[in-house]
């Protein structure tokens, strides 16, 4: 997903920007007032996204464990987490 934020005095106006510019298939993501420091830009910040097309995963990532470290078979974690030898 490519996101985007756009500053305006409305959100509509910024969503039609947004979809000017990433075309109709652009989507809100999020608005809110902008701050003090940024008003000058606009009274709205708006995050707008578009889906992008993502290659699927050759093989899909399996993890044996939290950290993403396989136990050898008959052993076991010690207290703190360390693999006992």
């Amino acid at each position: 997903m490519k996101i985007k934020s756009y500053y305006s005095h409305t959100v509509e106006d910024a969503m039609a920007a947004a979809r000017h510019e990433m075309r109709q298939d652009a989507m809100l993501v999020n608005s809110r007032k902008a701050t003090l420091e940024v008003r000058h830009l606009g009274e709205y910040v708006v995050f707008a996204g578009i889906a992008t097309a993502v290659a699927p995963a050759e093989a899909p990532l399996k993890l044996p464990n939290e950290r993403g470290e396989s136990i050898p078979r008959g052993r076991r974690r010690d207290a703190i987490g360390r693999i006992e030898r």
